[in-house]
């Protein structure tokens, strides 16, 4: 049975009609080829380092042009790590909002930003990566500051300036301490390592 038709347009073609399996289609193709450019990127660099490598032979390995490579990624250590621009999808953000004046709102920023997180395909091949090449660790700053200016936007729209930062504060360092343990198998998953992240620093705190 063929999806609901989608309407897309192009330079060339303008409006095209496209079914639900052809849009399926398309996006494991640029899933497929996210992934070559990571694992290009993370192979070469693990080897030789940020320094080492061009996006050039990234490009090469990948079998993409350095055109499709920036479609992609911003950096090399970016496409290394495989870490996407964080986005806020709209029903995690709303459900958040819903619970405007309700108890619980550090749970709510734990749930809220687990589901802003994309995990990596191979966690255990990226944290080797963030130990053997200390040199991306700016590019791992930058993502996490992309990330904690969003999630505070929405924090401090529910729960005011200082609260809102606190909240973020305390589920950050969360954060932190969850890249100690194994890596978490689900958006669901990483929620609740954050929960009980937070709730262990909250009972430290009041010991």
């Amino acid at each position: 049975m063929r999806g609901e038709a989608s309407t897309a347009t192009g330079p060339l073609t303008g409006s095209l009609d496209l079914t639900g399996e052809e849009v399926s289609l398309r996006e494991r193709k640029k899933q497929r080829t996210w992934l070559a450019i990571h694992e290009s990127a993370r192979s070469l660099i693990l080897e030789r380092g940020v320094d080492g490598v061009t996006i050039e032979e990234i490009c090469e390995q990948a079998e993409v042009s350095p055109r499709t490579f920036f479609n992609y990624f911003a950096s090399k250590a970016e496409a290394a790590l495989g870490v996407r621009e964080p986005s806020m999808p709209a029903a995690a953000l709303e459900r958040f909002a819903a619970r405007h004046g309700e108890p619980g709102a550090v749970g709510d920023v734990c749930d809220l930003l687990a589901s802003m997180i994309d995990l990596p395909p191979d966690p255990l091949r990226t944290k080797e990566l963030a130990r053997r090449r200390p040199e991306i660790a700016p590019a791992i700053h930058h993502w996490m500051s992309l990330l904690r200016t969003a999630i505070s936007d929405a924090a401090i729209e529910r729960l005011g300036e200082r609260d809102g930062r606190l909240a973020v504060a305390l589920v950050f360092a969360g954060l932190f301490e969850s890249m100690h343990d194994a890596a978490a198998t689900s958006t669901d998953d990483l929620a609740v390592r954050l929960r009980e992240r937070v709730a262990a620093m909250v009972a430290i705190a009041q010991a």
